[in-house]
């Protein structure tokens, strides 16, 4: 179907368009100027089927005219279909125009996708000077074969501009030659704003008050197509904008942040860049846990805080009763409560040591009944499991062993049974999504959670049961550890994937594999051939490496373990070479601020800054937030404080970063880009981050 759009204000100017350039050939062509018959061959122009003429409300003498145009059309078998802008007879003030606007977008939208195939035409023609307008910029946005205009070829008698349209019908080959249709635009294509935006703009998102399949429709004063793309136009200008001061802007600081970001006006973006982070700590953490974020290296053995410890612990309180039934575990507790109520930390901390005397099963039964002991006094507990310090806020550089002593009472010690593991994946979960988490990638080492009777499948199902029942979208990566045995290691794996192939729940969550512990046990190059079968299945890979150890570590892990992520990566700075590869092949890097400051110790020469510099796929996250007594949004205050101030701006390009190289799929990636893009840019316009 071939269609005219025109705008209407006295009849007389449609006449040339239906009868010298787009009618069907009743009319011979050498009875209007002879340019038209040239043009029409040079452009194709079809013969029209339906015009859809816009017009404002009725007035009198316009409905008269619109009667005429129907019998006129009639008398030539013509479809003519009138929109009438409802209620509008006069333009006197701004709003009447942008009310005929949003008419003519509506109408040309509605024609453009009524075509089945044949041509749309648009005309300038008729109407207000800024219906003409209107009519083009429509033309620009919803495409067209032709735009056309009118024009007078010489002095136009009185009764031509009287219009009277029975004097048109007959004696049109006079008149015809008073006028000459032009083209103005050809083959315009419907602008891409329409379809990249939130949504695509259809017409079923913006009908007509009557459907266009009646001879008359109406358009109210909904003005919700218009004001979306006047949005759309605003944002398109801004990313130019954006886009022209990048190429200003210096190569080293890649630092990319959200697409829908360059929507923004150049002073809100100077405002994101300069808010720094990292110098008043409740309000920048109140404030950055409105964003949406990723966590992508977070162990489950160490996500309990000191008292969620001894939640956890209550849920076995039936255990325990059996337990003290049992002569050894009743003195076991009684020399513990006897330490509680004198408040005894020094020697708390001794009986603390003695908990991992005898088997695993002993160790984890002799644990529990310790933590019996405090469920009353969870203060004087906080301050044993970080003895001596005071609190976990004064620790600073004590090494990796010491670290690993404050997770004593938890991971393996603790996540023996399914009321265990359950009690801890729900806090878990409960403290991601009070904290803005809303994806996290779970490391844990399920084995080590089957000496108390559980199998692995049935901690793996534990896991992901509690998981799947919380706000948060999560996936799993399983830990080997390099403090085992080459052998021990080869059989987990084969486990690992006997479980992969076999369980369709556990593949579609397991995302990944990570080599973590003490990074001098074992090099990523004497465990290759463990690895080989992860990598023959294609499997991610992140390696624990360049925390404690040389850069050395962290080029094995590249290059012997075809490693996708590097867990902390420190010391990459030490080889630009292998910097480079890791820009080449988008290799991400998983910094952990609190922990590594607890670890290491920072005085300054924390890598962030420098990474983001170099345009390091870098994210952050907590590691063990529990033991480290932090969350993500505690993280990038952390990383703040720890690079002399981080801003807004950056914090944006750490959480894009972490989606970026985060072990998804690339549709779920790209769906999880854009949720949290809207959110953000939601957050940003409506004032909530400034």
């Amino acid at each position: 179907m071939n269609i005219l759009v025109a705008t209407l204000g006295f009849s007389w100017h449609i006449i040339p368009e239906l009868l010298g350039f787009t009618n069907p050939g009743k009319f011979p062509l050498y009875e209007f100027h002879p340019q038209v018959a040239e043009t029409r061959k040079k452009f194709d122009v079809q013969p029209i089927d339906e015009c859809w003429i816009v017009t404002g409300g009725l007035s009198e003498r316009l409905a008269s005219e619109l009667v005429s145009l129907k019998q006129w059309a009639n008398h030539f078998s013509f479809m003519l279909r009138f929109v009438i802008c409802k209620d509008l007879v006069d333009f006197t003030d701004e709003q009447a125009i942008r009310t005929m606007r949003s008419c003519i977008y509506r109408v040309v939208l509605h024609a453009s996708e009524n075509l089945q195939g044949g041509a749309l035409y648009l005309s300038l023609a008729g109407g207000r000077k800024t219906m003409s307008a209107d009519m083009q910029e429509a033309a620009n946005l919803f495409g067209c074969k032709l735009l056309l205009h009118v024009i007078d070829t010489t002095v136009v008698p009185e009764d031509v501009n009287s219009g009277i349209v029975t004097t048109w019908i007959q004696d049109y080959q006079r008149f015809g030659n008073y006028f000459l249709p032009l083209v103005i635009k050809t083959a315009i294509r419907r602008n891409v704003l329409l379809d990249s935006g939130r949504f695509k703009i259809q017409g079923t998102r913006y009908p007509l008050f009557c459907g266009i399949d009646q001879e008359f429709a109406e358009h109210t004063e909904d003005m919700s197509l218009l004001e979306e793309i006047e949005q759309r136009k605003a944002d398109s200008d801004q990313i130019y904008r954006n886009f022209l001061a990048s190429l200003d802007a210096p190569l080293s600081r890649k630092r990319n942040s959200f697409r829908a970001l360059q929507m923004l006006d150049a002073e809100m973006i100077r405002v994101l860049k300069s808010h720094r982070i990292g110098y008043h700590q409740e309000e920048d953490i109140k404030l950055l846990q409105r964003f949406p974020k990723c966590e992508l290296h977070s162990h489950l053995g160490g996500v309990l805080y000191p008292r969620e410890i001894l939640k956890v612990a209550s849920q076995e309180k039936s255990l325990v009763e059996v337990l003290l039934l049992d002569a050894d575990h009743s003195t076991w507790f009684k020399h513990v409560c006897d330490a509680v109520s004198q408040s005894d930390l020094q020697g708390l901390n001794i009986l603390k040591q003695a908990i991992r005397k005898g088997t695993k099963k002993e160790s984890f039964e002799r644990n529990l009944v310790f933590l019996a002991a405090f469920q009353d006094n969870p203060d004087l507990f906080e301050k044993l499991v970080y003895y001596p310090a005071e609190a976990i806020q004064e620790i600073r550089g004590i090494g990796i062993e010491a670290y690993q002593q404050f997770g004593d009472f938890q991971g393996s010690l603790l996540l023996q049974t399914k009321a265990l593991l359950e009690a801890t994946c729900r806090i878990y979960a409960d403290n991601l999504y009070a904290d803005g988490v809303e994806y996290v990638e779970i490391r844990c080492s399920p084995y080590k959670y089957c000496e108390y009777g559980l199998s692995l499948n049935e901690v793996l199902d534990c896991i992901m049961k509690s998981m799947d029942e919380s706000k948060v979208t999560y996936r799993l990566i399983i830990i080997m550890g390099r403090t085992s045995t080459k052998q021990e290691i080869s059989e987990r794996v084969e486990e690992l994937l006997h479980m992969y192939r076999n369980n369709k729940k556990f593949a579609t969550k397991l995302v990944g594999v990570d080599l973590a512990g003490t990074e001098g046990a074992q090099k990523p190059s004497e465990l290759r051939e463990c690895f080989l079968p992860l990598l023959r299945e294609c499997i991610h890979i992140t390696i624990h490496a360049g925390e404690t150890e040389s850069v050395d570590n962290i080029w094995e892990a590249v290059y012997y373990l075809a490693a996708d992520r590097i867990g902390h990566g420190l010391q990459l700075l030490d080889k630009p070479e292998l910097m480079e590869r890791f820009l080449d092949k988008h290799i991400g890097v998983e910094l952990c601020p609190s922990s590594n400051d607890q670890i290491i110790g920072y005085g300054q020469g924390y890598p962030l800054a420098s990474y983001m510099e170099q345009g390091l796929k870098v994210t952050l996250n907590t590691d063990n937030c529990g033991i480290s007594g932090t969350s993500m949004s505690r993280e990038f205050f952390k990383a703040g404080s720890l690079c002399g101030g981080l801003s807004l701006w950056d914090c944006l390009v750490l959480i894009r970063n972490s989606i970026s190289i985060a072990f998804l799929d690339t549709d779920t990636k790209r769906r999880l880009m854009a949720e949290y893009e809207k959110k953000i840019l939601d957050h940003i316009q409506k004032g909530v981050f400034l």
